[in-house]
């Protein structure tokens, strides 16, 4: 054999070997797009998942909501004979029926059937009371010579003890209110609280086994990628140094044929730069993807501050050595709810928070920790900070009392304390607390840092109980 037909021999070789590093890139980068795919789809699955849990959560509490809210209209009617009270309980009722919607909403759902039937149970013990609602009703109209033929036909035709009918009207209006209010009223409202308590811990049990199947199922997508990615790296590295030998050896050796001039054979640099560009698109798409799980892990879709994971997350950074750590709630938000609308209070949190962004420095940060909480994590803060923030706070209130976009005025109730060094970490979400507890104590809409005098909402409880005694 010639040294010509053992160096084409050789030539061919590393053509193949290439070619073949070529096939395994292209398999990688479509096992990449597949990974991605994956990674979506659990991302999806658990973000279903966590929808579902509070569109069921969400579906619990407005039938123990809506079971008060008669509770609360039977027994103001009760009390002062106002008709408008007995309106809104039949509006309740008949018309908006939340407890009704409420079991609908997990009707097909098969996951959740142990929670339907506790939350039936529930529905049918608030059922049953409406007959004694009725009939407290009926005896109060009487009581106060309301018009019965004006009242509803339930009212009308709730059963009453003949021997009440002969009563005096104040003898009458006291049945009518122990009726609503005696031990076996109570007991039936105790078994609706029973009931409800059963169907969340059902919830929170099956929300909790569908969120770890679907994050080990998202950590093994992750762990698959990163595997794809280093092998689609390795191929890349692989592809250079073949190509190393197949391109970058014969053009050194064209070095001579331009000395000669002779004309230079072009091949491999088109498709050098396309599969460099190929390789950083993906990459470059991978960050991003990346990038954008973490936000959503971390972020509140609503407001886009910190959520309740950027919350924990910050609260354990041990570069955060020296800061300020606010609780903050919106005072009487679900007023502003039951009067306008969770459209109108969803717009309300969203300005809240940009209120807060932008009063703060961008090295603060915020978080929605809760329905109408939040959390602010002020950076190198300390005790001689306190009069600036509480300015800061107050001119952030007064921007929220003063609204000129239409929407209704609301406040801020806020509680602080202090870290040095991490000194005293593990409890100042607890002295936060104690300190917005004292703001809404003393009138809400303001702000107060943490003194060791303030009394907790327990203190306070006990020392109520202590005054009466």
């Amino acid at each position: 054999m010639s040294n010509r037909e053992a160096a084409e021999r050789h030539t061919m070789s590393l053509r193949g070997l290439n070619y073949l590093m070529a096939f395994v890139a292209l398999v990688s980068s479509v096992l990449l797009l597949f990974t991605a795919q994956r990674v979506q789809k659990s991302y999806d699955t658990m973000i279903a998942v966590s929808n579902r849990y509070v569109e069921l959560q969400s579906a619990a509490y407005d039938l123990q909501r809506a079971s008060d809210y008669l509770t609360d209209q039977v027994r103001s009617f009760v009390i002062t004979g106002d008709l408008s009270f007995l309106e809104n309980y039949f509006e309740e009722a008949t018309v908006t029926r939340r407890r009704e919607n409420a079991v609908e909403v997990f009707v097909g759902k098969a996951d959740n059937e142990a929670a339907l039937a506790e939350l039936r149970g529930a529905l049918r013990e608030s059922m049953e009371l409406m007959n004694t609602e009725y009939s407290a009703m009926r005896l109060t109209a009487i009581a106060y010579r309301l018009d019965l033929s004006q009242l509803p036909e339930a009212v009308q035709n709730a059963t009453l003890i003949s021997g009440y009918l002969n009563m005096p009207p104040s003898a009458q209006s006291t049945y009518a209110k122990e009726l609503v209010n005696d031990f076996l009223y109570t007991a039936k409202k105790s078994e609706i609280y029973s009931a409800m308590g059963r169907c969340l811990d059902i919830l929170v049990h099956s929300q909790q086994e569908q969120q770890t199947l679907a994050g080990e199922e998202l950590s093994e997508a992750f762990f698959v990628r990163r595997v794809v990615e280093i092998v689609l790296f390795a191929s890349v590295l692989a592809i250079i140094a073949v190509n190393a030998l197949l391109v970058i050896k014969p053009m050194l050796k064209n070095v001579k044929y331009i000395r000669e001039g002779k004309p230079l054979p072009v091949a491999g640099a088109d498709e050098l730069r396309f599969l460099a560009r190929t390789y950083n698109d993906i990459y470059l798409e991978n960050q991003k993807h990346e990038q954008e799980l973490s936000y959503r892990i971390t972020h509140d879709p609503l407001t886009g501050v910190y959520n309740r994971n950027g919350y924990t997350m910050l609260l354990g950074n041990e570069q955060l050595s020296e800061f300020a750590l606010l609780l903050a709630d919106v005072d009487r938000f679900k007023t502003v709810n039951d009067t306008h609308g969770h459209g109108v209070g969803d717009r309300v949190l969203a300005k809240a928070a940009r209120t807060l962004l932008e009063h703060f420095s961008e090295d603060d940060a915020v978080c929605r920790v809760g329905g109408d909480e939040f959390a602010l994590f002020i950076c190198d803060a300390s005790e001689a900070d306190e009069a600036a923030l509480t300015d800061k706070i107050r001119a952030v209130n007064e921007l929220l009392l003063h609204p000129d976009d239409g929407l209704p005025p609301v406040s801020l109730s806020v509680g602080g304390a202090f870290v040095n060094n991490r000194q005293g970490v593990d409890t100042l979400a607890k002295k936060a607390d104690v300190a917005l507890y004292h703001v809404k104590e003393n009138g809400r809409c303001g702000c107060a840092f943490y003194a060791p005098t303030m009394k907790t909402e327990e203190t306070a409880h006990d020392d109520s109980d202590g005054n009466a005694k």
